[in-house]
């Protein structure tokens, strides 16, 4: 994971992550994920108490966040859709900036600026690639 941001942080609910990997014949795939929707959170009300009363585990997939929320998340981090990926063998700085852009990622207070991200996806390919 090379960065985070957290989608409401006045709830401090939801996050998107910025991760790197490698897909194979020295390419790479820079993508925005999240963790999936495992339930609604309104499964687990207890009416007796009024708490929510979520497991550790759903469908054997930990949960990772739940609570004051409208769905119950955990299990891996997946990529939604298509336009929250790239692919590449030698990631260049306007390329990762339109990337970023369409992803509303923006520079602000918690996320890295757009050159450090740059020089950590370039540093980590380059182990790789050695």
């Amino acid at each position: 994971m090379l960065d985070d941001r957290v989608l409401d942080p006045v709830l401090e609910v939801g996050s998107d992550y910025l991760c790197l990997q490698s897909i194979g014949d020295n390419k790479f795939e820079l993508s925005m994920r999240g963790y999936e929707p495992l339930d609604n959170t309104s499964e687990f009300y207890d009416e007796e108490t009024g708490e929510e009363d979520i497991p550790d585990e759903i469908d054997g997939k930990e949960v990772v966040h739940g609570e004051s929320s409208e769905y119950v998340l955990g299990g891996s981090l997946i990529v939604f859709g298509e336009a929250e990926k790239i692919e590449f063998k030698d990631l260049q700085m306007p390329i990762l900036v339109t990337f970023l852009d369409s992803l509303v990622w923006k520079e602000s207070e918690g996320t890295r600026s757009y050159k450090a991200i740059f020089e950590e996806v370039k540093r980590l390919c380059s182990e790789y690639q050695t």
